[in-house]
């Protein structure tokens, strides 16, 4: 764990389950990691482990290949 976060310097960092989103196109995939966290300016962490996990999500969702995604809900646009 984080001694102390790089942007404020609070020794205040917490574990903390969070919903990531990555977006491309009209797309958006939800994914629900587990980040470190500073209690007092609210700076996110992510381990390497999850910013390549967020770059193949990302390239899948380049190629269109979201098979193995599940889909939850719908998508609206509203033009004025």
């Amino acid at each position: 764990m984080l001694s102390k976060c790089a942007i404020c310097g609070s020794e205040q960092i917490e574990l903390k389950k969070i919903d990531h989103y990555i977006k491309r196109d009209y797309n958006i995939v939800f994914v629900d990691v587990e980040v470190e966290s500073c209690k007092k300016c609210g700076e996110i962490y992510f381990t390497p482990e999850q910013i390549k996990l967020f770059e193949d999500i990302s390239e899948k969702l380049k190629q269109n290949k979201t098979n193995d995604f599940r889909v939850v809900g719908k998508s609206f646009k509203f033009n004025i």
